[in-house]
């Protein structure tokens, strides 16, 4: 059984807690433990959607600021893909 929080605790904790931003050097590989393909979020990349590696994505292209919506259309293949990327226009 949870704690009941007011209605409006969401709004609070939103306008007083933020994740700083924190820019990744330039040339840094994400990776992946296993073979198990590994999709990424919260970065708000730039440029043309694409896989950083044989089993990392990163699919945030700052959507929530006008930036395009990105997904992976993953059939099991062991190596991701270009071509299997698919957005929609910023």
């Amino acid at each position: 059984m949870g704690i009941p929080l007011p209605n409006d605790c969401m709004t609070r904790l939103t306008r007083s807690v933020r994740v700083p931003d924190i820019l990744l050097p330039a040339g840094v590989k994400l990776g992946v433990a296993g073979s198990v393909p590994t999709f990424v979020g919260h970065y708000w990349l730039t440029g043309t959607p694409g896989v950083q590696g044989q089993r990392t994505a990163v699919l945030d292209f700052g959507a929530g600021k006008d930036g395009p919506l990105v997904a992976y259309r993953w059939s099991g293949e062991d190596q991701l893909v270009n071509q299997n990327i698919v957005f929609t226009e910023a």
